[in-house]
């Protein structure tokens, strides 16, 4: 039997656990198709996750020192770096339509989000890229040309809801299981369908264009 390992909780190591644990708890949990499954069933799995996730990061024979209690949660859900992540959160989610987070955008000097350019988000890009060709999901777009910006809309809009998933988690201080799916994602999800069927004629012309090129652009990327 090997002998215990001390590890004194730093912020660092803290970091790293969290993303590591992170990983292993969203690949699991997408696996099992948790967003399909009930409340009840879903929190059941979670714990499960999280309690196999423990030993994989650090291994079933180490001790704590300065473990996290709910003191030091509360604690730290008011220091500074939580309170500024919190405020640059809800300025992606909440500002001008809401749905910041699937633009490209930038902030003023009085910290005010500018809108760029609508509905071109890189990472939203790369997940409707990846969902659609290395899924081999591509025969959804159909093969006329108007049905495949139409239903590659919808995939946008379907990335934009599962993208929201994850800043909605970072805003709260202790993890919401109902935020995994249900209600509240469909409900984004026909709000951005709506919002892009909603763009001004010149936002429409421009976005359809972009979307022309993830049409070219996207089987190769999805390869590489």
């Amino acid at each position: 039997m090997s002998n215990p390992q001390l590890i004194q909780l730093t912020d660092n190591i803290i970091d790293q656990t969290m993303k590591m644990a992170m990983k292993l708890v969203m690949c699991k949990l997408f696996k099992e198709q948790a967003m399909s499954t009930n409340k009840v069933a879903k929190k059941i799995m979670l714990n499960q996750v999280i309690w196999d996730s423990v030993p994989r990061c650090f291994g079933p024979n180490t001790i704590f020192q300065d473990f996290i209690t709910n003191k030091n949660r509360t604690e730290y859900s008011t220091t500074p770096a939580v309170v500024y992540r919190k405020c640059m959160i809800e300025k992606i989610m909440c500002a001008a339509d809401g749905l910041v987070f699937m633009h490209i955008y930038t902030f003023d000097q009085n910290g005010r989000v500018k809108i760029k350019v609508k509905f071109q988000n890189f990472f939203i890009m790369a997940n409707v890229i990846h969902f659609t060709w290395s899924h081999l999901c591509h025969k959804f777009l159909s093969k006329t040309e108007e049905e495949q910006l139409k239903h590659l809309k919808v995939i946008w809009a379907l990335a934009g809801a599962a993208t929201f998933c994850s800043p909605d988690e970072q805003f709260e201080d202790e993890l919401k299981v109902d935020s995994f799916g249900g209600m509240v994602v469909n409900r984004k999800f026909l709000s951005i369908l709506a919002t892009i069927n909603n763009l001004t004629r010149d936002e429409r012309v421009e976005f359809n264009e972009f979307l022309w090129y993830v049409l070219v652009v996207g089987p190769s990327q999805a390869r590489s």
